[in-house]
C-alpha cells in the first residue's frame, strides 16, 4: 500500500475524532461522578440500615396494632363483646 500524505491525514483525522470522543467521555464521567465527600462510608449505610429496620419494625407492629383494634371493634359489633 502507497502512503501519501493524503492517507496520512486521514489516518490522523481518524484518530483524533476517536481521541475527541474518548475525551468526550472521559468529561462526561468526570462531570457526573461523587466525589469523596458525597460518598457515603461502610458505617454510615450501617447506620442508615439500622434506621430503615427500625422505621419498618415500628409499621408492620402499627398494621398489626390498627388490625387488633379493628378487630376488637368488629367482634364486638357482632358478638356484643370481644373475644380476647
Amino acid at each position: 500500500m502507497k502512503i501519501t500524505l493524503a492517507t496520512i491525514a486521514s489516518m490522523l483525522a481518524e484518530q483524533g475524532k476517536e481521541i475527541k470522543d474518548l475525551t468526550e467521555s472521559v468529561g462526561f464521567v468526570v462531570k457526573h461522578m461523587a466525589t469523596k465527600e458525597e460518598t457515603a462510608t461502610k458505617d454510615q449505610v450501617f447506620a442508615l440500615q439500622s434506621q430503615v429496620n427500625a422505621i419498618e419494625t415500628d409499621i408492620r407492629s402499627m398494621k398489626h396494632s390498627k388490625l387488633e383494634v379493628r378487630v376488637a371493634d368488629l367482634e364486638e359489633k357482632v358478638f356484643g363483646k370481644t373475644r380476647a
